[in-house]
């Protein structure tokens, strides 16, 4: 007889790293589930979030490949075609759930751009270094809602 146990998360308290999840469930197609803020990015409850150039810079640049590595992106097919791609494995404290993003996500377009292929996708990202705002398109049970981050 085996008998296994889901080891409970160790939660790390992380010094200048402010976290607060607002009561009750969020709503399906609100982005603005719990704020978070931490040295050069902020999420505010309504979904608004401002991130400095620096913050941006090493997400996109320097910590590149944990970025893509911190989510399963697979493509979200609808008649055949890529409309987006669908975010699943969100890893814990990740740029994507600061952003607010959930497992289940599609992003659809992001600064207007379509997401139609992993190659373009990544091009796109690539090409938001220098952006003073970045909107995403993103559907959460059918609903699309805008993602949008004020880079300064």
């Amino acid at each position: 007889f085996l008998a296994l146990q889901q080891p409970e998360a160790i939660k790390k308290r992380v010094p200048g790293v402010a976290r607060s999840r607002s009561a009750g469930a969020p709503s399906s197609a609100s982005s603005g589930a719990f704020e978070f803020s931490e040295s050069g990015f902020t999420r505010a409850k309504d979904g608004n979030i401002t991130a400095d150039r620096r913050w941006v810079d090493k997400a996109l640049t320097t910590e590149f490949a944990k970025t893509l590595q911190d989510a399963k992106a697979s493509p979200n097919l609808v008649n055949g075609e890529v409309k987006g791609f669908v975010l699943t494995r969100i890893r814990p404290d990740s740029v994507y759930e600061k952003m607010g993003l959930q497992d289940g996500d599609v992003v659809e377009t992001i600064n207007g751009i379509d997401l139609n292929d992993a190659a373009r996708a990544i091009q796109t990202l690539n090409s938001l270094k220098q952006e003073n705002a970045i909107e995403l398109s993103v559907k959460r049970n059918g609903v699309t809602m805008p993602l949008k981050i004020q880079v300064k």
